[in-house]
């Protein structure tokens, strides 16, 4: 395709959008607001009921999703799952998010330490555990003093943790009882509140090997200081094949491996079915319609069989709606389907025996 004829295509999609009713976005997935997760993830109900049941019961959890295919929404609807439900698991789901965390700096075993204790104290701030808990207790980990009514002290902590993060010892001036080791102060929350703390981690696919080991050689000198009971820590891991295997090169453990298969044309056609909602016109204005009364499933279909990821799919219909949009503006179609493959032409089969002229029999007396 030339460029003019590029140019035309993308006019043409413009005007299709328009036609229709679509965002400008359309067909990219990009990646879903925290809000919006439980709302638009297009999960298989059973995957998830086996990860769930494996999250609850297993202390080691492996889950791992080939390079490509959604383990970065598939942790974040997991952690944001179980954080929903933390008071009623009484779980303290801790992020370790390669994404995000240790970007600038290498992991070390205190700096591991130290974010683990950070979102201990912001969890424990963040929901309402004075219903539940030994509120003696759970008020001397909050530090809260009486001083001022319970709901002002945890507005202020947690602009104090979250809008400007304060350094380390800040951190434990304003809550002494985090200057204890981690294991003892794992074990405390589950001898006094039944709390069980859960390390949830994810590794972005395009991390570094060298990251990736001094986390897991971080982890390993943290259970070798010993004294952390069975109960109180549970680890969880997302990752790719080719991850598991350097979190398990220094680090030998019985891990129980859940491997979520890759995403279906019909679930990637079923994402953009939930993200993506026409407004055609109508007789008293614009109306909802469903994606499918404009959009074929068979851009899907086909990009799905020739891509190795999740967002090559994506680029595969775009390709082939270009593709197909390369057409005067007369030919824009409403109902947007792929380019018709010529099928081969069948011959006629020739007649073997002449066909015989009508005729008319005489009538018999």
């Amino acid at each position: 395709m030339n460029q003019t004829e590029q140019s035309r295509a993308e006019k043409n999609l413009v005007f299709w959008r328009s036609l229709v009713g679509l965002d400008p976005e359309f067909p990219t997935l990009s990646p879903i607001p925290e809000r919006e997760l439980p709302s638009l993830m297009v999960l298989d109900p059973g995957q998830i009921d086996g990860l769930r049941s494996s999250l609850g019961s297993h202390q080691l959890t492996q889950v791992v999703v080939e390079p490509g295919w959604g383990c970065t929404s598939l942790f974040r609807y997991m952690l944001g799952e179980v954080r929903d439900r933390a008071m009623e698991r009484l779980l303290l789901p801790v992020s370790i998010d390669l994404e995000h965390l240790f970007r600038k700096d290498s992991v070390t075993l205190d700096g591991l330490e130290e974010e683990i204790k950070r979102q201990m104290i912001g969890l424990l701030l963040d929901n309402p555990w004075e219903q539940s808990l030994n509120r003696d207790y759970y008020f001397e980990c909050i530090h809260f003093e009486y001083a001022t009514d319970l709901s002002s002290y945890k507005s202020h902590m947690r602009q104090f943790l979250f809008d400007r993060p304060p350094a380390f010892r800040r951190l434990l001036a304003q809550f002494p009882w985090l200057k204890e080791a981690l294991p003892d102060l794992l074990n405390y929350l589950l001898h006094n509140f039944r709390i069980q703390t859960a390390l949830y981690f994810h590794f972005p696919r395009d991390i570094q090997p060298q990251p990736l080991r001094d986390l897991v050689r971080s982890i390993k000198a943290s259970h070798e200081r010993g004294g952390v009971e069975y109960a109180a820590l549970r680890e969880v891991y997302f990752c790719t094949p080719l991850q598991k295997v350097e979190i398990e090169r220094d680090f030998q453990r019985p891990f129980n491996v859940l491997r979520y298969p890759r995403y279906t044309a019909a679930q990637i056609y079923a994402m953009l079915l939930k993200r993506y909602t026409p407004n055609v016109p109508g007789f008293r204005g614009r109306n909802q319609v469903g994606l499918d009364a404009v959009f074929s499933e068979r851009f899907v279909q086909d990009a799905w069989r020739g891509a190795a990821t999740l967002g090559g799919v994506v680029e595969q219909v775009q390709t082939a709606v270009l593709q197909r949009l390369d057409c005067a503006e007369a030919d824009v179609p409403f109902l947007l389907e792929p380019v018709p493959t010529a099928s081969p032409a069948v011959a006629a089969t020739p007649a073997t025996t002449p066909r015989k002229k009508f005729e008319r029999k005489p009538r018999t007396a």
